[in-house]
C-alpha cells in the first residue's frame, strides 16, 4: 500500500489521495495574535489534559 491508497479489511477498492489541504481552526482567524504555546494552553484547557513531560 503507498501512501497514495488506502484500504480497509473486507473492503477491496482504494482510493487516491490528489490533493491535500490544511484545515485551520476557528481559533486562528478569531485570535490572529495568540501565539502556538497560548493556542495549546487553550487546547489543553478545553479537553482537560496535559501534555506528556
Amino acid at each position: 500500500m503507498t501512501s497514495e491508497q488506502a484500504s480497509a479489511p473486507g473492503i477491496n477498492q482504494a482510493i487516491r489521495i490528489e490533493r491535500v489541504s490544511r484545515i485551520w481552526a476557528p481559533s486562528y482567524s478569531l485570535f490572529p495574535n495568540r501565539s502556538e504555546a497560548e493556542r495549546m494552553q487553550a487546547t489543553y484547557d478545553t479537553y482537560r489534559v496535559r501534555p506528556l513531560d
